[in-house]
């Protein structure tokens, strides 16, 4: 037997949500070139490719300066992220579901598929 939590009263509450064109934005030309490389990783999986929109744009461009705060962390002769800079990089990512807890909050908009299986074979 099948069971779940699609409930009529969840599924009504997303029928008036802003609807965006999913168009991945492009990086900010201020981001340092390791940001730069993490936003191209990021932007290149299919699940983010699906959700992220121009209004992402500020929190992806922080969410990449802060991983190459600490990628930078991690080099020779470097300093430890501040613990307050790591609190706000894992807040950050959670946002945009970059683990499996919050991965599962963030919508990703189903593909549109015709009504008609043939109807993209045209008249």
């Amino acid at each position: 037997m099948v069971q779940g939590t699609a409930q009529k009263c969840r599924i009504e509450k997303r029928k008036g949500e802003l609807a965006l064109q999913a168009a991945i934005p492009a990086p900010p030309k201020f981001l340092p070139i390791e940001a730069r490389r993490e936003w191209e990783r990021v932007t290149s999986l299919s699940q983010y490719a699906r959700a992220l929109t121009e209004a992402d744009r500020a929190t992806l461009a922080t969410y990449c300066g802060l991983y190459a705060e600490w990628a930078k962390s991690f080099g020779r002769k470097a300093m430890p992220m501040q613990t307050s800079r790591m609190a706000l990089f894992m807040n950050v990512a959670a946002k945009l579901g970059m683990n499996p807890s919050d991965r599962v909050k963030v919508h990703v908009p189903a593909e549109e598929k015709p009504a008609n299986k043939f109807a993209k074979l045209g008249p």
